[in-house]
């Protein structure tokens, strides 16, 4: 019955999307999954007010209860708990460090976000848990825009998108309409 907690300091990092993703992808899985959410903003518990009963289930807990909140779980068959933090609560982070199996720390690749990792790393260092980052919103690289890019002019059936350097090209509505169900922007020509 793993227990993951997932800490950083920076706000905007990702955490609750991390937590509900994971605990939806176990929950899928066939594993009863729980969500314990010690933020004040209460985000993953409004996406399961949002879900109605549908599973994972999502409690709230103040940082002093969770240890009581995680064996309550333990005890009544959970088989995943994710225990989604808030920024900058040294007390709830270090309250879900102590009971977690597993530090999950996402961050973006920003200056910012990387020097707010060495914080959140020293917390598992202390507890001596296992801790993993997962980096994430990465930019892809210009190269593999543009290949993809080209893949969907192909499959647009377009020769004006599917060239390495098009051209301005009239667009018939229903190419126009194409390019936008695949996300690419197109302006009208001659206007």
């Amino acid at each position: 019955m793993p227990v993951i907690a997932i800490i950083s300091q920076k706000g905007g990092a990702g955490k609750t999307t991390l937590a509900i993703h994971l605990a939806a992808a176990a929950q899928d899985a066939g594993r009863v999954a729980l969500i314990i959410d010690t933020d004040p903003q209460a985000t993953a518990s409004q996406w399961a007010a949002w879900r109605g009963d549908t599973p994972p289930e999502v409690i709230d807990s103040p940082p002093p209860r969770l240890a009581a909140k995680v064996a309550a779980a333990q005890s009544q068959g959970a088989e995943l708990i994710v225990i989604d933090t808030p920024p900058h609560a040294d007390s709830a982070a270090r309250a879900a460090v102590e009971v977690a199996d597993l530090v999950l720390i996402p961050c973006r690749p920003s200056a910012f976000d990387l020097s707010a990792i060495q914080t959140t790393a020293k917390l598992g260092a202390a507890a001596e848990k296992a801790g993993l980052c997962r980096l994430h919103r990465r930019q892809p690289q210009r190269a593999a825009r543009i290949r993809r890019g080209r893949r969907v002019g192909r499959r647009l059936r377009h020769p004006a998108l599917s060239r390495p350097d098009p051209r301005p090209r009239r667009l018939s509505p229903r190419q126009r309409g194409r390019a936008h169900r695949h996300g690419i922007r197109t302006r009208r020509q001659g206007r």
